[in-house]
């Protein structure tokens, strides 16, 4: 009854968390992206449009829902991709009942993003500039903290600070 456990997914398959009582310290918490990464990079995981009604659904049920924005992606329509992805959201769930939104900047631990380079070396995300900086691959800084500011601000027109949770 002190902690909480979120379950943090890309799926839609919640029938099992529909079918049952509702746990009150348990945060469903989905990643969400904007549907152009989520076809390029998301291999074999659910669209944008179907998270979105996982999310009405367990909201309607009284599941505490969670919305992980992280990590953002960088492309050369980031700032139109992300606006239009916090619209969309934001547009059909009742941010009242939002447990809370983070927000983080793409990283992986160095050794981690050697290993994934060498195993898939043609991936589209590992083309982009990105730099070491103590053991983790990211954006380069300029590039990161522009795409932070960017997406916090357009966050934070929909939701009160008290609900987000940066990650960086």
């Amino acid at each position: 009854p002190n902690a909480f456990l979120e379950l943090r997914t890309k799926s839609t398959q919640i029938r099992g968390l529909l079918d049952r009582p509702v746990v009150e310290n348990c945060i469903v918490a989905f990643s969400l992206s904007p549907e152009n990464i989520v076809k390029s990079l998301e291999a074999k995981t659910a669209s944008l449009s179907k998270r979105i009604d996982a999310l009405q659904k367990l909201q309607k049920k009284g599941w505490l829902i969670g919305l992980r924005f992280d990590p953002l992606i960088y492309c050369d329509s980031y700032q139109e991709d992300y606006s239009n992805l916090f619209k969309e959201v934001f547009s059909v769930l009742n941010i009242n009942e939002i447990h809370s939104v983070s927000l983080g900047g793409f990283r992986m631990p160095e050794k981690f993003f050697k290993n994934m380079v060498k195993l898939y070396p043609e991936e589209k995300l590992f083309a982009s500039t990105l730099q070491e900086n103590d053991g983790m691959v990211s954006y380069e800084k300029i590039l990161e903290q522009e795409m932070l500011a960017f997406c916090e601000h357009e966050l934070l027109t929909y939701i009160p600070r008290k609900k987000y949770f940066p990650c960086f």
